[in-house]
């Protein structure tokens, strides 16, 4: 009779409409004394009253999917001893749980009817590793291995949009859950109020953010079918920069992995006798967002650790006034061995490390960015091309290195030559575009905390990397001279400025490769290219025939 109640009309989703009854509408609740500790209830009574135990549960699920002929039994779990249970000698206490096989179109799966509010189709609902089972079929005398925990994740994005360096900052947050999550999160949804709710979140974040207030309701949005679940949560933090203790004219911003500490925190005592327990399946992703006000100075970093039981990674990067840092941390068995536990310690201690990441603001320079012009940069920078243009000068005026041939033999410029040339204007153009539309031109804030710090060749590469550009200008200009004028000087002074355009990436590349592995902001291409570049030119003027019977005009001669 109870069976005539549903409408569905073929198999697959009728077992959808059972299971989702079942779960969401028969109560979990149970009396478990006298007989029914261990003898479950009769299915038409549980159906009637709409509450039952495990076993009452599961008894009316397969009662129900067998009255339209479809194979389901009960099965006996359980959940502290997993797999381990079949190690045990019979006993009365040896299962603690009750769940259902179900077998239909040739494949079998399995439900645990005390899970309310689950999501997805009925053969691809999240089920919990219970490791092995015994089924109630009145045939079955072994145990059945059951499948691993279908996949469940966390995927965590926090954005921070600060208005300004000191000001407030709007804080979002998208949560998306799948499998076993989004099933947690929804029963949570269902059980409790959106107020609730919403003030534990902000009490959550309060402990990271003192003045947090909610800017907008959150946001709750249930994919049921495909059990996704995406919370949305916006709030605004109006003191998001504090000074710093030891130095009021620093300012200080804070962001944090903070969901994932609680997975990652764990006792440093590392003399064990016996595995330890890991929150398995784990797969959770967290990434934070920050949109500065403007331009920063930040270093990307990279960390990874791969372990047999667990697994992290760690990235960190910085371009157009965006700061993106992403955590993933999943969990790939159950359990750690007791002798790899101090290994355990080592590396969630460097996770922990890295959940705290500080933005820092010297006010001696509100209302200036990075790339802003500075005193020290200016002087600095007509220093250097001061010295460029004089060495220049020198070079034309005196360097006059003897040709291997004689004038009476000199070629005109043709063949490569002309490309040559047009290369070395090519080349001239970009100097000067490059060093124009270059952000740390006149500024001195990439080289002036370093050389305050005492970190003397830091300061040297970036007070190189900032006139670079600008000093080759005046060197690419008179080798532009010297090759129209065919002087013996031309082959050696444009080898020079080819290999300074390339050795500056090259050795930004090589300092910085332990902390970015773009190679200080080149990108593998482009110093590829500059390489390739430098290589070609410099080898064709050293080693041509035609460049040495072309360029054989003396200066003394002139």
């Amino acid at each position: 009779m109870a069976a005539k109640q549903f409408k569905a009309t073929t198999p697959e989703a009728y077992v959808e409409e059972v299971v989702r009854f079942v779960q969401d509408e028969v109560r979990y609740l149970g009396f478990e004394t006298g007989m029914n500790s261990h003898m479950p209830h009769a299915p038409l009574t549980v159906y009637n009253q709409r509450f039952g135990d495990c076993k009452d549960k599961a008894l009316l699920l397969t009662t129900l999917l067998n009255a339209r002929g479809i194979e389901a039994y009960p099965m006996l779990v359980n959940t502290s001893d997993g797999a381990y249970v079949s190690d045990e000698g019979p006993s009365m206490y040896a299962f603690d749980h009750c769940v259902a096989q179900v077998k239909l179109n040739d494949s079998t799966f399995y439900i645990d009817a005390t899970i309310g509010n689950q999501g997805g189709t009925a053969g691809q609902r999240y089920f919990p590793k219970y490791g092995k089972g015994l089924l109630v079929d009145g045939r079955s005398r072994d145990f059945v291995s059951l499948d691993k925990p279908q996949p469940c994740a966390i995927t965590e994005t926090q954005t921070v949009d600060m208005d300004s360096v000191g000001g407030s900052a709007n804080f979002s947050i998208r949560t998306v859950y799948t499998g076993g999550q989004a099933d947690d999160v929804r029963s949570q949804f269902y059980g409790s109020s959106r107020d609730e709710i919403q003030k534990r979140y902000l009490k959550f974040y309060g402990d990271t953010y003192a003045d947090i207030e909610v800017r907008a309701p959150l946001r709750f949005t249930d994919q049921r079918d495909s059990n996704i679940v995406v919370i949305d949560e916006y709030y605004k933090i109006p003191m998001f920069w504090k000074p710093d203790e030891k130095n009021p004219k620093i300012l200080l911003c804070e962001v944090s992995a903070q969901s994932i500490d609680s997975r990652v925190s764990v006792s440093k005592f590392a003399k064990r006798t016996a595995p330890y327990r890991l929150s398995y399946p784990l797969n959770y992703t967290h990434a934070i967002v920050i949109n500065v006000p403007e331009d920063w100075t930040i270093e990307d970093n990279d960390l990874r650790i791969e372990r047999d039981q667990y697994a992290y990674r760690y990235s960190r990067r910085y371009a157009d006034r965006k700061v993106v840092i992403t955590t993933h941390y999943e969990t790939k068995a159950s359990s750690v061995p007791a002798d790899q536990y101090q290994q355990y310690i080592d590396d969630h201690t460097k996770i922990r490390d890295n959940l705290w990441y500080s933005l820092t603001y010297d006010t001696d320079f509100i209302g200036q960015s990075v790339s802003s012009p500075t005193a020290a940069g200016v002087a600095w920078l007509a220093m250097a091309v001061a010295i460029s243009v004089l060495l220049s000068v020198w070079i034309y005026r005196r360097y006059d290195p003897v040709p291997a041939y004689s004038s009476v033999w000199a070629r005109s410029i043709d063949g490569n030559l002309v490309y040559a040339r047009y290369a070395l204007f090519i080349t001239c153009i970009l100097l000067v575009v490059q060093v124009f539309t270059h952000p740390y031109l006149f500024s001195g804030h990439l080289w002036l905390p370093a050389l305050e710090d005492g970190q003397y060749a830091e300061a040297a590469l970036y007070a190189l990397y900032q006139v670079y550009g600008a000093i080759l200008i005046p060197v690419a200009g008179m080798s532009m001279i010297l090759f129209q004028r065919n002087r013996s000087s031309t082959p050696r002074v444009t080898s020079v400025l080819y290999a300074a355009l390339a050795g500056m990436p090259l050795l930004t590349a090589v300092v910085s490769f332990d902390q970015d592995s773009n190679g200080g902001g080149w990108s593998p291409g482009s110093l590829i290219f500059m390489l390739l570049l430098a290589g070609i030119w410099i080898g064709y003027f050293h080693q041509s025939t035609q460049v040495k019977r072309t360029f054989v005009n003396c200066l003394r001669a002139e």
